[in-house]
């Protein structure tokens, strides 16, 4: 039985949702180290590499400057995780949302264990923080 854990992280800029959504999808240097290819039409292929790694998925859903969401995994008919990036504006800016729900082993199935928790946030944090210094870069 698998467990999906969710993790979900939130930030402000005072970006717009537009400079948001180029960032996110013109500008894929918010994945540290590793490159990104996709049109991010729904059904589409995304695909993350570094060397000889890559982490295949597929665009689930795409409503430009407000939605985002696709899988990752090594098997794209069973994927490991699903990324959803929300963009809400609001006065000044935009409030940027995202949630990674991860299928975990089934070992604990009272829920999320608290290691499963923190190797997602230490692995999604820097991607929040590289699409920060992304989007600040653009605004000045």
């Amino acid at each position: 039985m698998s467990i999906l854990t969710t993790v979900t992280f939130r930030f402000q800029t005072p970006a717009g949702p537009e400079t948001v959504w180029r960032s996110l999808t013109d500008e894929p240097r918010h994945f540290p180290g590793l490159t990104i290819d996709s049109d991010w039409r729904a059904g589409s292929t995304v695909r993350l590499g570094s060397g000889g790694l890559a982490i295949v998925g597929r665009v689930l859903r795409c409503e430009p400057v407000a939605r985002l969401s696709h899988t990752l995994g090594d098997h794209p008919a069973r994927p490991e995780v699903y990324v959803t990036w929300e963009l809400t504006p609001i006065a000044g800016g935009t409030v940027v949302e995202l949630y990674v729900d991860e299928l975990g082993d089934g070992r604990d199935i009272t829920g999320a264990r608290p290691e499963d928790i923190a190797e997602i946030e230490s692995a999604w944090q820097p991607v929040v923080d590289a699409l920060r210094t992304v989007i600040d870069r653009c605004i000045r």
